[in-house]
């Protein structure tokens, strides 16, 4: 199970296997992707798979800033 890892928590972020930083418009297109094996590389299946996670996360935190930013 991914866990996520905020990267101003350093000595969390440093033993991490893989760093990555997903961004997404509101509609899920992807506008930038960083990613590094900081241990041992990782295979595209693996890649796809935190995308997947990764837009779960951004879905549910637009959720979110939907519901506190209601229009009007």
């Amino acid at each position: 199970m991914a866990k996520s890892c905020s990267t101003s928590v350093y000595e969390e972020d440093s033993r991490a296997d893989t760093d990555m930083n997903f961004v997404m418009t509101g509609a899920g297109k992807l506008v930038e992707v960083q990613a590094t094996a900081e241990q041992n590389p990782y295979e595209e299946q693996q890649l796809l798979k935190m995308i997947a996670i990764a837009r779960k996360g951004v879905e549910g935190l637009i959720a979110q800033q939907r519901t506190i930013f209601k229009p009007g």
